[in-house]
């Protein structure tokens, strides 16, 4: 056995966030600098590479967030807009939105402090057991290129619709029988389907 791998594993472990130290509250208009600072967070990558000054980067950022913001508030006005908190401390959020056969996932952003820790995992594993629970698919997309893909397909979520061409269109059926897809426990059924 490669010593440095047991290290390594070790350590993931150890960076590890457990399930059950998180949990969901419903966003209220005090958590608006922090959901703005979390918008940042998640696009700083591709502001970075405009090359942007400061002041014209939080312009367009603090736009951006307002026009998502209203966007998902009209569209949909009945989904669940709640924080992801860690130790009682803002982590990330969740925006989901529950119809008759399915709960589509507006939106899960996470700080990159607490990303690749579990976190998402832990998260999405509530959604598909809630959803399991009621019967219901659970669907999002993602941006192309997004590396949650690689944690959305390990949660059985499949590929619907690729013809967009900067986001595709994911959905995991839950319940018992589903080959490769989520079990009444909430858990990946051991058949895989992805290569």
């Amino acid at each position: 056995m490669d010593p440095c791998r047991t290290i390594r594993g070790q350590a993931r472990r150890a960076k590890t966030i457990e399930p059950s130290r998180f949990h969901l509250r419903p966003q209220c208009a005090a958590d608006m600098p922090f959901l703005l600072h979390l918008y940042g967070d998640v696009r700083r990558a591709e502001l970075d590479a405009t090359g942007w000054p400061e002041l014209q980067r939080h312009a367009f950022l603090n736009h951006q967030f307002l026009l998502q913001t209203h966007h998902y508030r009209t569209y949909y006005p009945a989904a669940s807009f709640d924080l992801i908190e860690v130790a009682d401390a803002p982590a990330g959020r969740l925006y989901v939105d529950e119809g008759q056969t399915d709960c589509r996932i507006i939106d899960i952003s996470l700080l990159a402090t607490h990303r690749n820790l579990g976190l998402g995992g832990a998260v999405l594993r509530q959604v598909v057991t809630r959803a399991t629970v009621r019967r219901k698919t659970v669907s999002l997309h993602v941006m192309l290129g997004n590396p949650a893909i690689r944690l959305y397909r390990r949660m059985g979520f499949q590929v619907i619709d690729p013809s967009d061409p900067m986001q595709i269109l994911m959905r995991c059926a839950v319940g018992p029988g589903a080959p490769g897809r989520i079990d009444d426990a909430g858990h990946p059924s051991e058949e895989r389907i992805f290569e």
